[in-house]
């Protein structure tokens, strides 16, 4: 034992060496069965230094997963004899009853681990110790017992296991939350806890066991939800001061599972929807004058609020805790039919009032917002992914103006305009936290959604625009400038910006201008600044009002590129984006220009890893590039991108990557009409062939194939024309990139962008590749044979499918006559090889311009005549052997029983592709009908039945528009095309001929004039297929 405490104390060493080091010699004492038992004795040895015992639990579950059961993922082996593996559970089994909660939870976690190999063949007796710990009134059996059995529904136990488990379990959990003079709070919050992961492993099975579950549903439910019922029937203020809050902690459990009861089994809480509603609402009642004092005055306690659901003993919960957890699952219950009643009538300005005084902010939001501009300006986003009081507020209130955009905007419009009154009293009498409920009632109007909401009430004349306006000319014009609340000058900035459109020009304007001067002050908080900022890029969307201001803006926002970081920095970026695409920049002067081309490099320095800022600076550097300043960005950035691309290529890929992906953004946004302007090449194609040539990273390889390709299709007239100082031409540079991408060792991912290369260099090069073309194709084609995947084999055909259009028998006598050596070491024809990837392949291919340019490959082929295509034998069905019908076939299978294909002739294979082609076209929701296919059997299963009043449910609470969206956006033309295709694509002739008329007429023609025994070709055919041929043939 000694020995093993001796590595385990090294592998908490603070040095790294010697930490590796030990666990190295601790992974290789696992082969010994000793070494888990050892482990097993220290994690629950009480004399042990804690430390000690937590490692030793951590490595005892590393073990479990190497050493316990073969067959499972992870397994090492050898396997733990069976004697030491009942030693282990035994021992560590005890653990759970530790003193120590930290024990008692990596504890729990071995023995999760081994019931996950172990129960209930090998390890018979867990649930009924598991039951007897939590049965016997001791605080940390309990909990070890709970620990273990959430764990345990949580891992995907099969039907057999689960019910049986949770019809013991559930009753003794319900008498633990029955106990609350034997067990804690925070006891039984754990126990509602569990029950709602059982809820959550119930419904992942009951679409394969509806009965069964209906069954266990119908017996578990209703008991549990009386019971919560009746534990929340008692006032909440009680329980503030006791038990650290325990009692909280398991309301707080109790809402959240009922939550989950809405989701997973919405019919069992309908009968309860409105009592629990009405409880929720009397709990925000009751708690709120504890959370304003509290948490809101100054003289408050100023605690952060825990996270509802943390369920920790050390954690003293708190009323404000039961907030989020409430207006979250109220926000549920507003599509309840049954609740509509009461919403239209007084029920709204209820909700409205108790939204706005919770979402109030606390003393320590101020704290924290204050302390991290960045951790504010992330919190306030719209889109903010945070958990917090006021993101569940403005959730529930926007379910609101979603389920009744009539009586909603009343409310709020009513309910804000007595806050601001009543705040204005306590302002008059001194009251420091007079702004509060100001910002609160302000902050729900400017949310995107609600103020969206809002504005179309306007249009559609539910409310005046007096209810708003009144706003922007009485109240607002005073907060805008009021330096001494920050956070509410913020909000009215913003506020302001939301609704600027209901103004005059001229009031429009003095936002604006009001705005911009907190911009430009320097007795303005940050939180006002990067409100202001927000605010600006709602006003870029008025582009008449915002142009006079944009030189402006602009000065005030370029030099926050250096002093800003994180979510600030992003957000002056997509503002600073807004603004720069007015008018498309014209009205930016040289200076300006390159001032931000100069500040934007400074951001990529600073955060070159951070993918999310080069995406938002490639969006900046478009933008730039389209604006009449194209020259003086590109002089300005471009020689510094080209040289942090290539210096950094072999050693610091990741700087390369941003820098091309740049690069690539000029390109794109670049508007001259003669290319990418002098010299543009020169710089950069040096850069992007040291990356490909040099670089061992597949996405800075792939990076650069693409910035390649976008050269290509801007100004392939300069790549043609360039040379390198030794005299090598673009086009032999481009050869030389293809051949090493092209490698068979080479990453696979690194070239899927090669055909597009490839492709836009034979349309926009035309005759002038003619000397290279050969090696080009031949290049392509001896990669071929060792591809492992789809996209990468599209990448290698598609060429070919392009270039047939224009030399059909150039291309054909190249393949016939070159051969290609394969993986086992023989020998096919070019076509051979090219014509069986591409037919094995040709339904995965992806983009509306791919797949049909491989269609009218196929056909060119196909109407070659030549014996050695139309006696190439394809791939054809797939050949079911006894024992096979309905077997998956993994990959160890595949391996003993070998995947076998019938054999068919090319003409047959190519006919089948292009009908099946025709058949994906057609209107998907009636292909099958337009055809005559059936689409499917009658579905007879009465087991469906048994969840029709749960969908019933689910139906009444989603309304129709929701269910509609897919069929309003369904093309009949195109249905979900693919988004893959560049514009130069899907501006080519193919994109835009009628695909289904000229395969139509092919097919025709092929029938008529019995093009390579057409006839014969159609007895081969399916009967769908024959189906689908019928259609064209009279279509």
């Amino acid at each position: 034992m000694s020995d093993i405490s001796s590595i385990l104390f090294a592998t908490m060493s603070p040095d790294l060496r010697t930490r590796i080091e030990a666990e190295i010699s601790l992974s290789s004492t696992f082969t010994h069965p000793q070494t888990g038992l050892i482990l097993a004795q220290i994690s629950v040895s009480p004399e042990m230094d804690l430390s000690l015992r937590q490692s030793a639990a951590i490595a005892l579950r590393k073990y479990v997963r190497e050493y316990w059961a073969q067959g499972w993922d992870g397994f090492k082996g050898p396997a733990a004899p069976q004697e030491v593996s009942e030693q282990i559970r035994r021992i560590i089994f005890k653990g759970l009853a530790d003193p120590l909660q930290k024990v008692r939870a990596l504890c729990a976690a071995v023995v999760s681990t081994c019931a996950k190999y172990d129960f209930p063949s090998r390890w018979p007796t867990l649930l009924d110790n598991l039951l007897a710990y939590l049965s016997s009134g001791d605080p940390a059996q309990v909990h070890g017992a709970m620990t273990v059995l959430s764990e345990l529904v949580r891992s995907e136990l099969s039907e057999d296991q689960t019910i049986p488990m949770l019809q013991r379990m559930l009753p003794v959990l319900l008498h633990v939350l029955g106990a609350g003079e034997v067990h804690s709070g925070h006891t039984r919050a754990r126990a509602v806890n569990v029950f709602s992961e059982c809820l959550r492993a119930l419904e992942m099975l009951k679409s394969e066991y509806p009965k069964q579950i209906k069954t266990a549903t119908e017996q578990i439910l209703p008991t549990w939800l009386s019971a919560f019922q009746q534990l929340l029937q008692s006032d909440p203020t009680t329980e503030i001061d006791k038990d650290a809050g325990g009692d909280l902690a398991m309301r707080c459990q109790i809402f959240m599972t009922l939550s989950t009861v809405c989701w997973t089994f919405p019919r069992f809480i309908t009968p309860f929807a409105q009592d629990f509603f009405m409880l929720g609402l009397s709990h925000l009642h009751s708690l709120y004058p504890n959370f304003h004092d509290e948490y809101l005055l100054s003289t408050g306690t100023g605690l952060e609020i825990p996270v509802p659901g943390f369920l920790d003993d050390d954690t003293v919960a708190c009323g404000p805790q039961l907030a989020s957890p409430i207006l979250d699952f109220m926000s549920g219950q507003v599509k309840v039919p049954r609740m509509k009643q009461w919403f239209e009538g007084v029920g709204i300005g209820e909700v409205m009032g108790v939204v706005v005084r919770w979402i109030q902010m606390t003393t320590d939001d101020e704290d924290a917002w204050m302390g991290d501009i960045n951790l504010f300006v992330n919190d306030e986003d719209d889109e903010a992914d945070t958990y917090s009081i006021r993101l569940s507020g403005l959730e529930l209130v926007d379910e609101l103006f979603e389920n009744f955009p009539v009586h909603t905007p009343h409310a709020l419009a009513e309910i804000v305009q007595s806050s601001i009154h009543a705040a204005q009293a306590d302002q008059a009498s001194g009251k420091e936290e007079w702004w509060k409920p100001i910002e609160a009632g302000l902050a729900i109007l400017a949310n995107k959604p609600a103020a969206d909401a809002m504005m179309i009430a306007f249009d559609d004349s539910v409310i005046p625009t007096d209810q708003i306006l009144w706003l922007l000319r009485d109240v607002l014009p005073a907060l805008c400038s009021n330096v001494q609340v920050p956070f509410l000058q913020g909000r009215a900035l913003i506020f302001a910006g939301r609704y600027h459109k209901l103004a005059d020009d001229a009031l429009a304007r003095d936002y604006v201008n009001a705005t911009l001067n907190v911009l430009e002050s320097e007795a303005v908080q940050p939180v006002a600044k990067v409100s202001a900022v927000r605010a600006i890029q709602t006003y870029s969307s008025n582009a008449s009002l915002t142009l006079p201001f944009a030189e402006r803006i602009t000065v005030c926002l370029a030099p926050l590129l250096t002093q800003s970081t994180e979510d600030t920095l992003s957000q002056v970026l997509e503002t600073l984006n807004a603004v720069v695409s007015l008018e498309g920049g014209k009205w930016m002067s040289e200076s300006l220009a390159g001032q931000l081309g100069s500040g934007l490099l400074h951001v990529l320095d600073e955060n070159a890893k951070d993918m999310i800022f080069v995406s938002v600076l490639s969006n900046m550097f478009e933008t730039l590039a389209s604006s009449p300043y194209y020259v003086i960005v590109v002089r300005e950035t471009l020689p510094r991108l080209a040289q942090t691309a290539a210096d950094n290529a072999v050693e610091n890929p990741s700087m390369s990557i941003p820098a091309i992906d740049l690069i690539t953004s000029l390109i794109r946004g670049c508007k001259l009409p003669d290319g990418l302007g002098q010299g543009f090449v020169d710089m950069v194609v040096p850069a992007l062939t040291t990356c490909i040539l040099t670089a061992q990273d597949r996405d800075l390889v792939g990076s650069a194939v693409v910035c390649l390709t976008h050269i290509v299709r801007k100004d392939c007239r300069q790549i043609l024309s360039y040379h390198t100082v030794q005299g090598q031409a673009g086009l032999q540079i481009m050869i030389q990139v293809l051949a090493h991408v092209l490698r068979p060792q080479a990453s696979e991912a690194g070239g899927l962008w090669i055909g597009d290369l490839v492709v836009h260099l034979l349309r926009r090069a035309g005759d002038a590749l003619s000397p290279v073309l050969p090696d080009l194709l031949i290049s392509l084609l001896n990669r071929l044979p060792t591809v492992k995947t789809a996209p990468f084999t599209q990448s290698l055909v598609i060429p070919f499918a392009y270039i047939l259009q224009s030399h059909r028998d150039f291309v054909l006598d190249l393949l016939e006559k070159t051969p290609v050596r394969m993986p086992d070491g023989s020998v096919q024809s070019g076509l051979e090889v090219l014509l069986h990837s591409w037919t094995e392949n040709s339904e995965v291919f992806q983009g509306h311009w791919a797949n049909r340019i491989s269609d009218l490959g196929l056909c060119q082929l196909f109407l070659s005549g030549r014996a050695s295509v139309l006696s190439l034998a394809c791939q054809g069905t797939l050949i079911i052997k006894p024992g096979q019908a309905n077997v998956i076939i993994t990959r160890s299978k595949s391996k003993q029983m070998p995947i076998e294909y019938t054999s068919i002739p090319f003409p047959v294979k190519a006919v089948k592709i292009i009908l099946g082609d025709i058949t994906t076209d057609a209107e998907p929701a009636s292909a099958g009908m337009k055809l005559g296919i059936p689409t499917g059997p009658e579905d007879d299963d009465e087991d469906e039945d048994d969840w029709a009043d749960e969908e019933t449910v689910y139906q009444e609470r989603v309304k129709d528009e929701e269910f509609a969206f897919l069929s309003e956006n369904w093309d009949d033309e195109d249905d979900f095309p693919d988004d893959v295709d560049d514009e130069d694509l899907k501006e080519d002739p193919v994109s835009k001929m009628d695909m289904q008329a000229y395969l139509f007429a092919f097919l025709r023609d092929c029938a008529q004039k019995n093009t390579n025994n057409f006839a014969r070709i159609v007895d081969e055919l399916s009967v769908e297929e024959q189906m689908t041929l019928q259609r064209a043939l009279h279509g």
